[in-house]
């Protein structure tokens, strides 16, 4: 069976061309727990993006979300990727150069190990088997590793990173076992902004979590500020206001005084986001 075959259900880094970040969560595709979307509207896009397009990457049952730009130079230094948990900021986040965001079937998975990483200048091998298999709610990351020697052909192999999704702790794994350094402050900043813009639109709620809420909500305060994510650097300007109902989707967090919403307004539109316990007071459905 060739890569290249359209049963084959991988998340690839290609050029296409979507609408502007408004739309965004609109385009997410998702499959078996992990969801992408593309930003193409350079308007979107800051640094260290810019003049590039991008993709995000995202667990639907954790917070590992991936911001992969789009800069495809044709060597291992291309695509630089930022990968972090959008839900706790005490988590480490890393950078990979070279990156490729990826998910797999089984079948898929076996193409990697036997044939290796589709590129556009066809596969490329592993430059070791593994780790394993991505289940449910996890991701891999590719990551272009430069080959030495007498003419190497081809020039560069392919590391796996195996994303556990499954948890909100979250790991990372390598099929070589070498441990990834954290990505340190001053260069989580350079992707601040960027990651500030885009987390907002990443929707988190797992497919089919409407017909399992089971928790329902009214705003007590007179102002409930909306959290992009459950920390206070993330506010955004929406807010509710006393006596609006919501949908409880997430209270995992509730020891830290963060819980996830549902508010749907009466033109049916509905936005997810995180509150302060204290503006809400919950009962059953």
């Amino acid at each position: 069976m060739s890569l290249i075959s359209k049963h084959c259900r991988l998340f690839l880094i290609v050029a296409l061309v979507f609408p502007g970040l408004a739309e965004a969560q609109a385009q997410s595709e998702c499959d078996r727990g992990v969801c992408r979307y593309f930003v193409k509207d350079k308007r979107q896009i800051s640094s260290p993006c810019e003049g590039s397009s991008l993709i995000v990457g995202y667990s639907q049952s954790s917070g590992a979300t991936v911001i992969q730009c789009e800069n495809t130079s044709g060597t291992a230094d291309e695509n630089p990727t930022l990968l972090f948990d959008r839900y706790e900021a005490s988590h480490p986040a890393f950078e990979f150069v070279g990156g490729r965001f990826l998910t797999a079937n089984a079948e898929d998975w076996e193409l990697f190990q036997s044939e290796g990483i589709p590129d556009k200048f066809g596969p490329k091998p592993l430059c070791e088997r593994g780790p394993r298999q991505p289940a449910d709610g996890e991701f891999l990351i590719g990551v272009k590793r430069l080959r030495f020697g007498e003419d190497p052909d081809p020039p560069y192999c392919y590391d796996l990173y195996l994303i556990n999704g499954n948890s909100n702790a979250w790991m990372v794994t390598s099929a070589s076992g070498v441990a990834l350094q954290p990505l340190s402050p001053q260069g989580f900043a350079k992707w601040k902004t960027l990651k500030e813009k885009l987390v907002s639109s990443v929707d988190t709620s797992p497919k089919g979590a409407s017909a399992s809420v089971k928790t329902l909500g009214t705003v007590v305060s007179d102002k409930a500020h909306l959290y992009a994510s459950p920390e206070m650097t993330a506010i955004t300007k929406m807010y509710l206001v006393k006596g609006d109902r919501v949908d409880i989707l997430d209270e995992s967090k509730r020891a830290s005084e963060w819980i996830r919403i549902r508010y749907t307004a009466k033109s049916g539109k509905s936005i997810e986001k995180w509150v302060k316990t204290g503006d809400i007071e919950t009962f059953g459905k």
